[in-house]
């Protein structure tokens, strides 16, 4: 896997997501997505349209889900080609869990797996795992968050950004 980031440096300094296996990274300019195997060899790529801009990728169980500025919350399979808009509203950043499910925001609400949980999640990124949602709010606090009580733990005195909750909980 040394070898993946080691191209990246190269490459983009752009986000940069891996998991089963894969690693994918954004382009500067949001121009393309590119997912490569442990051996550097681009195995897909996501060509934005034009005037398209594509953010926030994400990987798992062969699919790659990002944000498109066009189209929306856009999943792409990389086994077939075929891509599906999950929806065409403005939405948060993607977030696949360890499980599988795929976690996002629209309009100040969590999603998941394109239905509304009903809970409140004032934020762009969130990160679920476990029964947990990690996100900041507008003033940079971290929000950890239980799915479960709906106990909100706020942490401030810092500014934070796009926070990862672990397999685990941690």
């Amino acid at each position: 896997m040394l070898n993946i980031f080691s191209s990246f440096v190269f490459v983009s300094l752009s986000i940069l997501v891996s998991s089963g296996g894969f690693a994918a990274y954004l382009s500067a300019g949001g121009e393309s997505i590119s997912v490569l195997d442990t051996g550097g060899e681009t195995v897909f790529t996501v060509e934005a349209l034009p005037g398209e801009r594509l953010s926030n990728p994400q990987i798992g169980q062969m699919k790659v889900v990002f944000v498109s500025s066009s189209r929306g919350l856009v999943q792409a399979d990389m086994l077939t080609g075929e891509f599906t808009v999950l929806s065409d509203l403005q939405t948060g950043a993607p977030w696949i869990s360890a499980s599988g499910d795929l976690w996002y925001t629209v309009d100040g609400f969590l999603f998941m797996n394109e239905a509304s949980t009903g809970v409140s999640i004032p934020a762009f990124h969130v990160s679920v795992e476990d029964g947990l949602a990690a996100f900041t709010d507008r003033g940079d606090n971290l929000h950890i968050l239980s799915l479960e009580s709906g106990e909100d733990t706020v942490v401030s005195g810092f500014r934070f950004y796009s926070p990862v909750v672990l397999s685990g909980g941690d």
